[in-house]
């Protein structure tokens, strides 16, 4: 069978990595995983018909409760709580919806107790609220009043999140580092944009890159000792968007999926010379794991 259908979700754990100042045997994490396991554990999903609403419309909505263990709907599951919180985290409005093999549907009036600004709607069941881990779904939403409605459609309204996600998780001083990148609206909504270039601090260009129809990038970068780098992104209309990239972090080992033709899948890491004086010789594991099936592999960083 493909790599790729064995392990849909990879879970990499480096111990006694500088990051993590505990030291955790492999063993326990195993152990923890099928003691995780052991119960039933459901994931909930809400499709919402949009992100943002007008005071006087309706919010629908589509609930999923998915056993990831078993992936497939969650058959035990009959009632799924739906619930609508301002951006204080207080309670607004409440439904609780019948499920039927997983599925159910519903909807919110958007009236006169929604007000303007930034709501969160969370969708959780009965089961969920015995683990101490939160799964419960949660998605934020805006309501714009009427006498909002008509400075929205002026135009030029729209704010945009401009986001950064290094492979492995952070940036490391003195590496070839991988990141996504990914560019949103106010709405929630991807934003495809025509390139993105990269800037040092004396303002040269050191990468460029460009988006996919839903606003997602990659690129690759030589991060400097002490620099600070920051993106520019020209949009379709022309107009641009700026954002600091991280600060990277001195030490540590960054991270790398490689994907090659025909079923294998490798990982690359990468450390610097002043996390290498540290590490050499010592000890590390990594563990691959989808749900609570994990395989376990020693390695050590040598030359």
């Amino acid at each position: 069978m493909n790599i790729y259908y064995k392990f849909i979700l990879i879970f990499f754990l480096v111990f006694y990595s500088p990051r993590i100042h505990t030291q955790t045997r492999p063993l326990d994490v195993q152990e923890k995983l099928s003691t995780y396991f052991s119960l039933p554990r459901e994931q909930i999903y809400l499709h919402l018909n949009k992100s943002t609403y007008v005071s006087g419309e309706s919010l629908w909505l589509k609930g999923y409760v998915w056993d990831f263990t078993d992936k497939t709907p969650s058959v035990a599951t009959k009632n799924l709580e739906i619930s609508l919180h301002n951006s204080a985290g207080e309670l607004v409005k409440k439904k609780l919806l019948l499920a039927e093999k997983g599925h159910t549907s519903g909807y919110f009036e958007i009236d006169s107790l929604l007000l303007h600004g930034e709501y969160y709607i969370r969708g959780t069941t009965n089961w969920l609220r015995n683990f101490k881990e939160d799964h419960d779904y949660v998605q934020r939403i805006s309501i714009i009043g009427n006498d909002l409605l008509e400075q929205k459609n002026q135009g030029n309204q729209l704010k945009y999140d401009l986001q950064f996600m290094p492979e492995g998780g952070y940036l490391i001083e003195g590496l070839n580092n991988n990141i996504g990148v990914k560019l949103i609206d106010s709405n929630g909504k991807g934003v495809a944009f025509r390139e993105g270039i990269v800037l040092d601090q004396k303002g040269n260009t050191v990468s460029t890159f460009e988006s996919n129809p839903l606003g997602l990038a990659k690129f690759s970068l030589d991060v400097g000792i002490d620099q600070q780098y920051k993106a520019k992104i020209t949009l379709n209309n022309g107009s641009t968007v700026e954002a600091n990239l991280p600060k990277a972090e001195k030490e540590g080992i960054a991270l790398r999926v490689v994907n090659t033709p025909g079923e294998y899948l490798y990982l690359q890491l990468n450390t610097n010379q002043s996390t290498y004086n540290r590490i050499s010789g010592r000890p590390f594991h990594i563990i691959y794991h989808q749900e609570d099936k994990s395989s376990l592999g020693e390695m050590s960083f040598s030359d």
